[in-house]
């Protein structure tokens, strides 16, 4: 499934990657830093904020940045369907941002 990645690197740093982008069929985010460090984490990367401390609020613009050239031509598609699928289910904001379960590990 697609997913949202937070991990520390060895310098220190949190780094926030988008890991498996072709397969819109399931999203969330996996975190393998301290929970507390995870807002700070999502909105310096400009990807999106927490909700509450099982679910993030991820920016779709963020994920499209983050997902360049690594798909084909039709992800645009899926995508946008995983999206309004999302919607129907209560998952998306207000303000158009799509929630993510966030999976702790480490």
């Amino acid at each position: 499934p697609m997913y949202v990645r937070v991990r520390a690197t060895e310098s220190g740093t949190t780094e926030v990657t988008l890991e498996e982008p072709d397969d819109c069929g399931r999203f969330h985010l996996v975190s393998e830093i301290d929970p507390a460090l995870l807002a700070p984490a999502l909105a310096e990367a400009n990807v999106g904020s927490m909700e509450d401390d099982e679910t993030a609020v991820i920016n779709p613009e963020a994920i499209v940045r983050a997902v360049g050239d690594r798909v084909g031509p039709d992800w645009g598609e899926r995508f946008g369907a995983m999206v309004e699928y999302a919607e129907t289910k209560g998952w998306v904001t207000d303000g158009g941002n799509m929630r993510a379960h966030v999976e702790l590990v480490g």
